[in-house]
């Protein structure tokens, strides 16, 4: 009679519940791949365990046997081992409730007694300095998953591990593993990397504390982001104006400062590191008066962090790995080096994402791009940037000038062209002889130099390719006369 009715209970849980096991228990973010619940009768057999937890928890005493964890007479990973733990997880879970759900942390109260001290320790230290127990249980289930490589330990696949019963409010349960992870990584007893977090050994906490403690100056970060926003976003070193294909040169600033030489036309990057209250209405006014283009990115306490921790583990292994003596300090440094390498390329993400949100402002006004992809929003902007500077830029239209074009108005006809009248000069040619005149009536001989300058800066941005074919036109039309070294 009671086991009858102990089926109909679990049977009513399973018809109640079933169209949400996927949310429950199946894992994201690249993990593995682990069974379901496959129909009532397996729901009913396994309660109050999931199916995940069987294979998941092979794999990690597995890996931590291979990691050598277990003291030698209990080093057996083999199925008798796995139900004496199942065994005791159900004795200690008696009490509960039809709808409760072992917890995934409670597997490692199975292997306690089994594992080496040394390997236990952290979670020993934890339990007595630690208030929180709901971190303390999320800090056991991390050491079960710590050498499980195919187990991607994020936020998310941390709250399947913790789900404790049906009636669970999910919500909540994600705010209580988020604040539990961020006091077990402030306390140095995790780390985290991009969305992932791992459990850190004795030793592994020891050289993270000393990363944490690692100078990192300013100038190192603006250093990397100026490579992170303008080689790997940007890309390239100048800009090409869509209307005539013409490249334009410009300054790498970060957070107001000079990244390099400097340009007529400026990038001005504004970082998360540039925290003031009124970043945004400071440099919107500053852009009033300067030929920029100002990008400000929105505040984001994740990347600044994710970048400082980067330079500092990069700093670190760099100044340790050679004098690193013990093959376990190595072999930590090796694996930090790695784990390095896949923050970087968080970061590259992180940065990408909040260029594609970031603010544009040129003149003071914000300026609407299309689409999403930083790339293109930062082109299209500095765009705009090279119409407002340079609006006689517009005298030479689409027109798109090379060194032939230039060569083929030398080989043509002079005949009539001697007639031509001012009036009947293109645009870019008046412009040019307006110039010319304005020197020479000064007693200024006018030089190639000086008027590739003149015409390269605002407000005409001339390609000196552009400019050159106006002067040419001009000789051709016997407007001027061409001097090298005294002969004509």
């Amino acid at each position: 009679m009671l086991f009858r009715s102990g089926v109909t209970v679990f049977s009513d849980l399973y018809h109640k519940h079933s169209n949400n096991f996927k949310t429950f228990f199946d894992f994201s973010d690249g993990s593995q791949t682990y069974r379901n619940f496959r129909d009532r009768d397996h729901f009913i057999e396994c309660s109050p365990f999931t199916p995940y937890q069987f294979r998941l928890f092979q794999a990690s005493i597995q890996s931590l046997s291979e990691h050598n964890a277990f003291e030698g007479r209990h080093s057996s990973v083999g199925e008798r081992s796995m139900l004496g733990v199942f065994q005791q997880v159900a004795i200690l879970i008696g009490g509960h409730e039809p709808g409760q759900i072992a917890t995934f942390d409670l597997m490692f109260e199975g292997i306690r007694t089994s594992l080496k001290s040394n390997v236990q320790s952290s979670i020993i230290k934890a339990e007595s300095q630690l208030n929180d127990k709901f971190a303390i249980k999320l800090l056991k289930s991390l050491f079960l998953v710590k050498y499980i490589r195919t187990f991607k330990a994020s936020a998310r696949n941390l709250c399947i591990l913790a789900f404790d019963g049906f009636e669970r409010d999910l919500p909540r349960l994600k705010k209580e593993v988020e604040e539990a992870l961020a006091l077990l990584e402030q306390q140095t007893y995790i780390q985290r990397n991009g969305d992932y977090f791992e459990f850190l050994t004795n030793e592994e906490q020891d050289i993270e504390a000393e990363i944490k403690n690692v100078s990192v100056e300013t100038v190192e970060l603006n250093a990397e982001l100026e490579k992170l926003i303008f080689e790997h976003v940007i890309k390239e070193r100048k800009i090409k104006f869509k209307d005539n294909g013409q490249d334009f040169a410009y300054s790498r600033k970060i957070d107001d400062k000079l990244q390099g030489r400097e340009y007529e036309l400026s990038v001005n990057v504004i970082t998360p590191f540039k925290t003031d209250d009124d970043r945004e209405e400071a440099f919107r006014m500053q852009s009033n008066f300067r030929d920029e283009m100002v990008v400000i990115m929105p505040l984001d306490a994740r990347l600044a962090m994710d970048l400082s921790m980067y330079k500092r583990t990069e700093k670190y292994i760099k100044q340790n790995f050679s004098s690193a003596q013990q093959d376990t300090v190595r072999a930590i440094l090796s694996e930090k080096g790695a784990r390095n390498n896949d923050r970087y390329k968080e970061v590259q993400r992180l940065v990408k994402e909040s260029l594609a949100e970031a603010k544009i402002i040129i003149g003071g006004a914000e300026v609407k791009t299309s689409g999403t992809d930083p790339q293109t929003r930062i082109v299209e902007g500095f765009g705009e940037l090279i119409s407002r500077v340079y609006p006689n830029l517009k005298m030479h239209g689409n027109a798109v000038y090379t060194e032939n074009d230039i060569n083929k108005l030398f080989k043509e006809s002079r005949a009539d062209m001697f007639q031509t009248t001012a009036q009947s000069l293109a645009e870019p040619e008046q412009e040019a002889l307006a110039f010319i005149h304005t020197s020479s009536q000064r007693g200024v001989r006018t030089t190639l130099k000086a008027f590739i300058e003149k015409f390269d800066k605002k407000p005409y941005g001339w390609h000196y390719l552009a400019s050159l074919h106006a002067l040419a036109n001009l000789y051709l039309f016997g407007k001027l006369e061409i001097r090298s070294g005294g002969s004509v």
